[in-house]
């Protein structure tokens, strides 16, 4: 998950539990405040009940201005008054339409007009349609004299304040949806905005490469964590093109100081051999000396290649070539080093493959890796070169039925001087460079190289070409 979604994630569900802890709270607060008022105007209506009853002749007074609510309350309340006998000398309208049975608040006696009320409870009850009714209750016991005491109950129906809870709870339900859609396109927005920076670095960085390293990111705020890390990037950076720069220009003052003491050291051998004088161990000796020389030339114009093609623009000379007919000479020019250890080299390709690229940079591409490939496999084995097309691009691979690569290797095989069978390598002459020289000319086509074991014996190395190179790149 991108850190985008993460953060936004995060956001939403700090929200939601804000959300949810501020709706818990507007709704249980909101109830308690509305049973609390129901509690207080049934204490209020019992007290006026027990203060306007006669217990002598059960008559309750409800005449006169000042007992005006009491009316009201009677004839929307749920009233009862029972005696000491649990008779019930007075009933509301609506006590005689429901039957409710409000419990007793306990065996206390109390004085006269001292009141205990019973904690407040809701009573459920359902009848045949299966419709709720729910009451809020009072239950009040009163004392006037030894001989007359009387029970009053009274309750008020919560249909009202439950439709209230119901429609407080959409109102907080569809709030809270409202406000978690406009926190998810905020966040977004916000953390998009705020991750841009990073993604301008991402794509910056990305650009930078041994022959781009001249790029730098733009630092837009020098205050924040991101101008910050982008600085330490630059520095990174500057660091990496003093270290690569002095590596290349040591590579090239290196090769360039040493070709001119190697030729002078070669043509005095090689006048030396022609000199009758010696003798012809001695000769011989000279001549394995020359060849010595010469590997170390050739080592060192590889080493002068490589320093130049890690250049910023390399000079090639791109241009429209016959793919094929590379190939073709390649086959041809190693057919003598095949035959010498007796393997057979097939060549498969079509009648033309017209490619943008360097013809003399192709060739040294798919000749150090036939060359590797028969310095490699044992006598009297098999090599092949094919190329085919590859969608708008080319495929070409190299095939043979060697001892292979071992598994561990296979990531390393292109990189500079590293050699699988070292003392092998010695001996046939071989610096490490040849592949590694194969790969810097596939990518300086914007191609691909990649090696792979065979199912069966041997090791395939596959380039891969797109179809216009020198499109997106200029190498001139």
């Amino acid at each position: 998950m991108q850190i985008k979604s993460r953060i936004t994630a995060w956001y939403l569900g700090v929200t939601l539990a804000i959300l949810l802890a501020f709706g818990i709270s507007i709704y249980v607060g909101m109830r308690h405040l509305l049973y609390s008022a129901m509690d207080r105007e049934l204490e209020r209506v019992a007290q006026q009940v027990a203060e306007n009853f006669d217990p002598a002749t059960n008559h309750l007074t409800t005449a006169g201005e000042r007992l005006l609510n009491l009316k009201r309350a009677i004839d929307a309340y749920h009233l009862v008054i029972i005696n000491a006998d649990q008779d019930t000398v007075f009933q509301s309208s609506t006590a005689r339409t429901v039957t409710l049975d409000i419990p007793s608040p306990g065996e206390q006696e109390q004085e006269m007009l001292t009141v205990e009320i019973q904690p407040f409870t809701r009573f459920n009850f359902n009848n045949k349609d299966q419709n709720s009714f729910s009451f809020r209750a009072i239950s009040k016991k009163v004392r006037y004299n030894e001989n007359y005491n009387i029970r009053i109950g009274a309750a008020l129906p919560l249909a009202e304040i439950e439709a209230s809870m119901d429609q407080l709870f959409l109102a907080l339900l569809f709030s809270a949806l409202l406000v978690l859609a406009g926190m998810a396109a905020g966040g977004y927005v916000l953390t998009h905005k705020t991750l841009d920076p990073v993604n301008d670095i991402i794509t910056k960085a990305q650009k930078i490469s041994r022959t781009n390293l001249s790029e730098r990111i733009e630092i837009r705020n020098e205050r924040d964590e991101l101008g910050k890390l982008s600085r330490v990037l630059n520095d990174l950076f500057d660091r990496l093109q003093d270290s690569f720069d002095t590596q290349q220009q040591f590579m090239a003052d290196a090769a360039h100081e040493l070709k001119n003491p190697l030729a002078i050291l070669r043509a005095h051998l090689e006048g030396e051999i022609n000199n009758p004088e010696l003798s012809d161990t001695l000769k011989s000796k000279l001549v394995q000396d020359v060849e010595t020389v010469g590997r170390m030339n050739y080592l060192i114009n590889n080493l002068q290649f490589l320093a130049k093609s890690d250049e910023t623009n390399p000079s090639w000379d791109f241009r429209d070539v016959d793919l094929a007919e590379v190939i073709r000479d390649v086959g041809s020019d190693c057919q003598v080093l095949a035959e010498n250890k007796h393997q057979s080299l097939a060549v498969d390709t079509p009648r033309t493959a017209r490619f943008h690229g360097d013809p003399t940079r192709l060739y040294q591409l798919f000749f150090n890796l036939v060359e590797n490939a028969i310095k490699y496999t044992q006598n009297g084995g098999q090599v092949s070169i094919g190329l085919k097309q590859d969608g708008p691009g080319y495929q070409v691979k190299v095939k043979d039925n060697g001892p292979g690569i071992p598994p561990n290797d296979l990531p390393r095989v292109f990189n500079r001087f590293y050699r699988v069978h070292k003392d092998r390598s010695r001996q046939s002459g071989g610096s490490g460079l040849g592949l590694a020289i194969a790969r810097v000319i596939a990518e300086g086509h914007l191609g691909k190289l990649t090696v792979e074991n065979n199912n069966g014996p041997g090791c395939s190395f596959t380039v891969e070409l797109p179809a216009e190179p020198a499109a997106s790149r200029n190498m001139n």
